[in-house]
């Protein structure tokens, strides 16, 4: 006998023989090879020795053949296949819930299990092979026997997380077609969902959904849905700003070794525990991987010694915008940190080089080395401009540093060695001006 679309042959009894098991409530179907054929045992009709105790009536033979002259204890059983699906997507406001405009995510693994873990198995017997969503984010395991299941899902890459769960995330007790239903396995990003039973005519049918298996609605449940939150990045570039102008230029160097960490928004980083340390590397670069959606901000807690954040462009504001100073410091050492940095999925900026919304490598830093101008007054006693051994050095010379524009930057004597140094000068055009004292005039330069 050949089962209808969308069923598979009941379990057998050990005796499914009619004619040593008289039973009119078994199946007595065998299977036929591999397939879901299946047949009954041979058995034998004789006049006046088949079974009479049934409820059946002959109502093949309209010729009145004696009740005991006809077997009608050969039945088969057929189970209805039932099914189970539905969607794994990307959870970008971390809501637990399917959202207007969240995209799916293709190339999650998806495993149907036994409640104890192990690979489930199929109406046909075969173990149920993994799935892989593909381009709409979806999956659907057929062919199933009523039972109890539990999916497991493994995200594509470990760029994500498993999102929030509801209150009641059992598909069975809630069978609502926008939440998530996965719970972490350990401390991994794999989710499990709660087990879920599988019923004919059972399963919820005000889902919206289609089963692609061709089964009647109520015997798929199409509400399993997963939801995952894509992890974000944070970087890029501590440098050297050689003229000062608070952009990278083509012949400016990285900075090695400087500390770098990620705060929460709103943390004091003088007593926060950072969200996480970098040391930039190869070229001045930091990254910070794996990150939440939310708002943060880097913070340099010891600055490269003498050198101060550029003074020329400093944007101060979340701009995305690569390649330019990002910092604020309050003075020469002091720690520096960027403006709050909202990180959110699919909002990133994508010309920072990587091409990846889920990335923002635009959050620079520049330093420029300081300068200093020095060195020394003596007593030119040949007067001519040129300074001699035996002629020593004149102490007590006021000298005043200027700005190119006339204002005065610092003011110093010589000490008892005629030596004077302007330090940790930001570059620039200076100019000096030294006061003779009193019996002392200028040399003049020839």
């Amino acid at each position: 006998m050949i089962p209808p679309e969308g069923y598979r042959p009941t379990q057998t009894p050990a005796d499914a023989d009619p004619d040593t098991n008289k039973a009119n409530s078994d199946s007595n179907g065998v299977p036929v090879g591999q397939g879901s054929v299946v047949q009954s045992p041979i058995f034998t009709l004789m006049p006046g020795t088949e079974p009479t105790e049934t409820d059946e009536s002959d109502q093949s033979e309209p010729s009145d053949i004696p009740d005991q002259s006809s077997n009608l204890t050969v039945d088969f059983g057929f189970v209805p296949l039932v099914s189970l699906g539905n969607y794994v997507w990307s959870d970008l406001n971390a809501n637990g819930l399917q959202d207007a405009g969240e995209p799916w995510i293709s190339g999650a693994l998806v495993e149907l299990l036994n409640p104890d873990g192990s690979q489930a198995i199929d109406a046909d017997g075969n173990p149920v092979a993994p799935v892989t969503t593909g381009g709409d984010g979806l999956y659907n395991f057929g062919n199933l026997l009523p039972g109890d299941y539990i999916v497991q899902v493994t995200p594509p890459n470990a760029s994500y997380k498993p999102t929030l769960l509801p209150s009641d995330a059992d598909p069975d007790t809630n069978p609502a077609n926008n939440d998530s239903n996965g719970r972490p396995v350990g401390s991994t990003n794999v989710v499990r969902s709660p087990v879920v039973t599988l019923q004919n005519g059972a399963e919820p049918t005000a889902e919206g959904e289609t089963d692609p298996s061709g089964l009647p609605d109520a015997n798929g449940n199409m509400t399993v849905d997963f939801g995952f939150i894509p992890l974000l990045s944070l970087g890029n570039r501590v440098w050297h700003d050689v003229n000062n102008n608070g952009l990278v230029d083509a012949d400016e160097v990285g900075l090695d070794g400087v500390k770098v960490q990620l705060f929460r928004a709103g943390d004091d980083p003088t007593t926060a525990t950072p969200v996480a340390t970098d040391v930039t590397a190869a070229g001045g670069y930091y990254l910070f991987d794996g990150l939440a959606p939310g708002d943060y901000f880097v913070y340099i807690p010891t600055p490269p010694a003498d050198y101060p954040l550029s003074s020329g462009l400093t944007v101060d504001e979340d701009n995305g915008i690569d390649n330019d100073d990002n910092g604020v410091q309050t003075g020469v050492g002091a720690p520096v940190r960027s403006p709050v940095i909202t990180l959110a999925p699919g909002t990133e900026p994508t010309n920072d080089g990587d091409n990846d919304a889920e990335s923002d490598l635009t959050v620079d830093f520049g330093f420029h080395e300081l300068a200093q101008v020095g060195s020394l007054v003596w007593l030119d006693k040949n007067k001519d401009g040129v300074q001699d051994d035996d002629e020593p050095g004149v102490a007590g010379v006021t000298v005043i540093l200027y700005d190119a524009v006339g204002n005065k930057v610092a003011e110093q004597q010589t000490d008892e060695n005629g030596a004077f140094l302007f330090a940790n000068l930001l570059p620039g055009d200076y100019y000096l001006e030294f006061i003779a004292p009193e019996g002392y005039s200028f040399t003049v330069s020839t």
